[in-house]
């Protein structure tokens, strides 16, 4: 599958370049104030439909929550297993102030 994935892009690529090969090519003959005139038409078209796409798109379906217990130790309703984690601070000196020892 991925082989195929790889093939679409460059087909892609090919037929993007070909394009604009075909475009450039069109807007020399034309010449240079009608090139500049569809220019600014495309791009404007280029920009609005950049604005309203996400309106015009239909909404996705808001995503379920996975309602299962995950169990302990990771947020579940059992007691947390602390061994493994990387980053843990106690504070074991009874009042409300925090005490950085380096060692």
């Amino acid at each position: 599958m991925a082989r195929d994935n790889r093939t679409a892009v460059k087909a892609g690529r090919v037929v993007a370049l070909l394009v604009l090969a075909v475009l450039a090519a069109y807007l020399y003959t034309v010449g240079l104030e009608k090139a500049k005139t569809l220019a600014a038409i495309g791009g404007g078209f280029i920009a609005l439909a950049a604005l309203l796409g996400p309106y015009l798109m239909p909404a996705r379906p808001p995503a379920v929550a996975d309602r299962r217990d995950p169990g302990p130790g990771l947020g579940g309703s059992g007691p947390y297993d602390m061994r493994n984690w990387q980053a843990v601070q106690i504070n074991q000196s009874g009042d409300n102030h925090q005490k950085n020892e380096f060692r």
